[in-house]
């Protein structure tokens, strides 16, 4: 127990703090101030409201999309290259030379574009390719071949020999005669007759023309009429004194074609070649 005479009861709601300086000076305690007694206090704006005036502008949501990834490349392309069809119908116009180096180029682009793109035509491409090169190697070589093969000069002081008969050497074995000896039948003309080189009969020669008459007229009756006609004829008209050395000679005709038949043409001409040279005139 204190000695001190001042002593003061406990505060209400008990505690044993200090005792209240009003409850020492017996004075009442302050009134705290009412909030209308407070100094007013600076406003306070209100945040702004998003769509109102003076607000963000509000707008819609973009919904979320799929994530790209870090490399983007072009979708494959579908389809037949319209380079490796063009390569391809150049390559088979390749006769003409000018479409070949065009035909190689649209290939070779249509391949690269192919491998880079994707997409159809690659057989194609490499047929144009193809194409143009065998037109290529052919033209080359018939261009080489006319270079090679072409015309040979006479030798500097040869003539040519002298006609021997009525007939020139090289001429048409249409108009040869009864009697007249040739080495051979030689190179046929357009009209399909052949051109002959007539020599005197007392030369070597293995030919001799030994007949000729005339098919009757009328119009053309055929190629196997004719010869049928020609072949009965000329074995008619074969000499007497050479049949025993028929066994050594064969008979042969010239007949006239449709292309003479209608120009007045019927003569034919019998002629006996051998595979022996002949140096005289055949008995008749």
């Amino acid at each position: 127990m204190s000695e001190s005479g001042d002593w003061q009861p406990p505060a209400p709601g008990g505690g044993s703090g200090p005792p209240d300086e009003s409850a020492r000076s017996g004075k009442p305690p302050p009134v705290p101030a009412s909030p209308a007694a407070r100094p007013p206090s600076a406003p306070v704006a209100p945040a702004p409201t998003p769509g109102r005036a003076g607000g963000p502008p509000v707008g819609p949501t973009p919904p979320p999309g799929p994530a790209l990834p870090t490399w983007y490349a072009p979708p494959p392309t579908t389809g037949t290259d319209g380079f490796a069809i063009a390569a391809l119908v150049l390559g088979i116009l390749s006769f003409i030379p000018v479409a070949i180096p065009a035909a190689v180029i649209f290939g070779v682009l249509a391949l690269r574009r192919i491998r880079r793109r994707g997409g159809g035509g690659r057989g194609l491409a490499i047929a144009g390719l193809a194409a143009a090169a065998g037109w290529g190697l052919l033209i080359a070589a018939i261009v080489v071949l006319a270079i090679v093969s072409g015309p040979i000069p006479d030798e500097p002081g040869t003539a040519p020999p002298p006609a021997t008969t009525a007939v020139d050497s090289g001429t048409s074995a249409a108009d040869l005669v009864v009697g007249d000896c040739f080495v051979d039948f030689g190179q046929e003309t357009a009209i399909g007759i052949p051109r002959v080189e007539v020599v005197p009969c007392n030369e070597p020669h293995h030919v001799e023309v030994i007949a000729a008459f005339a098919l009757p007229e009328g119009e053309y009756p055929g190629d196997d009429r004719v010869k049928a006609l020609a072949e009965v004829g000329c074995e008619q008209r074969m000499p007497p004194k050479l049949a025993d050395a028929r066994r050594n000679l064969e008979l042969s005709f010239l007949y006239p074609l449709e292309s003479r038949w209608v120009l007045g043409e019927r003569e034919v001409l019998c002629v006996l070649s051998s595979n022996d040279t002949l140096t005289a005139p055949l008995p008749q």
